[in-house]
C-alpha cells in the first residue's frame, strides 16, 4: 500500500532508438527519456502535473492495479 497522499498508478516503458518512452495506463500521459530511470523520472513529474490541472476522481483508480502482460490466439 503506498503511503498516505500519495496514488500507485501503473505505466507502459518501452526502448526507442533514442531512449525510452512511457506512458500512464490510467492516463494516457506520455513523456520519454535517454535512460530508463529518466523516463520514470518524467512519468511522474508529468503526471503529477496533469493531475493538478484536472478534476479527477481518484476513488475510481484501484490502488492495486497492475499492468500484466497476456497472449491471445489469432486465427489463421
Amino acid at each position: 500500500m503506498p503511503p498516505p497522499g500519495t496514488l500507485r498508478l501503473t505505466a507502459r516503458i518501452w526502448p526507442e532508438e533514442d531512449g525510452f518512452v512511457i506512458q500512464g495506463v490510467e492516463n494516457g500521459v506520455t513523456t520519454e527519456g535517454d535512460t530508463y530511470e529518466e523516463a520514470l523520472k518524467n512519468i511522474q513529474e508529468a503526471v503529477e502535473l496533469y493531475y493538478e490541472d484536472e478534476d479527477v476522481d481518484f476513488d475510481l483508480i484501484h490502488p492495486e492495479a497492475a499492468v500484466v502482460p497476456f497472449a491471445i490466439r489469432l486465427s489463421a
